[in-house]
């Protein structure tokens, strides 16, 4: 797969955009990814995938076990994966470690309480 390929699948998982066969319990995944149902295992090598993904939005209407159900797939290779894997994990933790600077705002001076509805009594 093209590094630019590689690169925006990086950003869309990081996005949540991106279901992963690593996101669900191996038994789960025919049920998840229901081509495989309708695949003979001889019809994909199954040594050279190391990922099974599809975007969020190619998901149908229902759900199974709470994961999502996809009537399509795409396969990576582990080769790709193996590359995709820690540079997920570096977007996540630069993520995570994304300094927020909070500008100095000028000091204010203290608003006097004003009440808006005042009672009867006054």
């Amino acid at each position: 797969m093209a590094m630019s390929k590689l690169r925006q699948f990086v950003l869309d998982y990081c996005d949540g955009k991106i279901f992963t066969d690593q996101s669900a319990p191996i038994k789960d995944i025919s049920m998840i990814f229901m081509i495989l149902l309708f695949m003979k295992p001889e019809e994909y090598d199954t040594e050279s995938i190391g990922c099974m993904y599809e975007y969020f939005s190619e998901a149908g209407p229902r759900s199974i076990n709470g994961y999502p159900v996809f009537m399509s797939a795409c396969f990576m290779h582990k080769d790709d994966w193996k590359i995709c894997v820690p540079a997920i994990n570096r977007e996540l933790q630069r993520r995570k470690d994304l300094p927020i600077l909070v500008p100095e705002l000028p000091e204010t001076k203290p608003v006097e309480q004003v009440e808006l509805f005042p009672t009867k009594d006054e």
